[in-house]
């Protein structure tokens, strides 16, 4: 062979070497085809088979590190099983990842955020929120999670914040839902002595939601306790209007209040006008029975005792007046087919209790 051929020999041979070194040194072209594992990981997740499901989602990650979606199936399933720092460890491990689909990015943090919760991190489980609560689509979500969250460790502005948030992301124009949060800023700063600013907790509760009767009684609270009484017996008189169902919630109060006023009288008018509102107020019927027989009127009180009864037979407050009614009268007849009908109506668990 000349020396040219030999010389064309080489450099084929060469060419050829570097040739083979970079084929083998390529990138591996990802196989799309979900494996066999995998299939039979999801399968079993659909028949609640969660013991053969976590077998085979570690089968899949052990032949295809590449599978994120088989990796935060199996971080839910190790927390299901209460191997709540393993979950944590590997969906950290995962929130590292590069060029992670934007879907799996954000089922991964929402993995660390019940990881965190799980172990009590609730400021790290805050934090995830946070972020998420800024990505496309996920406010709504993110937002009613933060809610929950602040409600557990009692941050009651954080969760009126949070709860607006989640109106908005969802579009909901009610927000009666926010005043629970204004009641329990309310009752804080109550408890405190904070009184002014309680009462602007207070109506602010009752401007989201003008039928929270808990409002008005918390107003009239706030106002007690300062040693304001007319103006408490003013606020609690605005549950007539506001919620007269629930005017049962401040009928002790005004009482007591009253007396100390020297207007018990106003009482009777009270019950009135919460009669006119709702008919069927049986605090109130009672109430009214039992200053007819205060009054000596007994038989209009019976009257209304009876009526109370027929609505609700086993009405507690009713019941023990009307009895206590028959025995000063002495009508031990009627007190017996008063209690025998109010047994006939228990349910038979109540009927054993008696």
């Amino acid at each position: 062979m000349t020396v040219l051929g030999w010389i064309l020999l080489l450099l084929f041979l060469s060419a050829a070497a570097i040739g083979g070194y970079y084929y083998l040194r390529r990138p591996q072209r990802r196989d799309d085809t979900p494996n066999q594992s995998y299939i039979e990981a999801l399968r079993a997740l659909l028949d609640g088979n969660h013991t053969l499901a976590f077998l085979k989602l570690k089968e899949t990650v052990t032949t295809d590190s590449n599978n994120v979606d088989a990796y935060i199936r199996l971080a839910g399933l190790l927390r299901q099983r209460g191997m709540h720092s393993k979950s944590l460890q590997l969906s950290m491990d995962l929130s590292t990842r590069l060029n992670v689909d934007p879907v799996d990015r954000v089922k991964i943090l929402y993995n660390l955020v019940e990881d965190h919760r799980a172990n009590g991190k609730l400021e790290a489980a805050e934090h995830f929120l946070k972020e998420l609560s800024h990505m496309p689509n996920q406010k709504g979500t993110a937002s009613k999670m933060l809610v929950e969250l602040y409600e557990k460790s009692e941050r009651w502005e954080d969760a009126f914040k949070a709860g607006s948030d989640y109106l908005d992301a969802t579009r909901n124009r009610d927000k009666s839902s926010l005043a629970k949060f204004k009641l329990r800023v309310a009752k804080k700063l109550l408890a405190d002595g904070e009184h002014h600013k309680a009462r602007v907790e207070y109506k602010e509760a009752l401007k989201l939601d003008p039928a929270c009767a808990d409002a008005v009684v918390g107003l009239g609270d706030a106002y007690d306790q300062e040693g304001r009484l007319e103006d408490a017996v003013k606020s609690w008189r605005e549950i007539i209007e506001v919620n007269p169902r629930k005017a049962e919630l401040v009928f002790g109060r005004l009482k007591k209040a009253l007396f100390d006023l020297g207007q018990f009288g106003e009482i009777e008018d009270l019950y009135l006008k919460v009669i006119e509102k709702d008919k069927q107020n049986l605090a109130a019927l009672t109430g009214l029975a039992t200053l007819a027989e205060k009054k000596g009127e007994t038989l209009q009180a019976e009257e209304i005792y009876l009526q109370v009864l027929d609505a609700k037979p086993d009405y507690r407050p009713a019941l023990v007046g009307l009895l206590k009614l028959y025995r000063e009268e002495k009508k031990y007849n009627e007190a017996a087919q008063v209690l025998s009908r109010t047994v006939e109506t228990l349910h038979p668990a109540d009927k054993l209790s008696i």
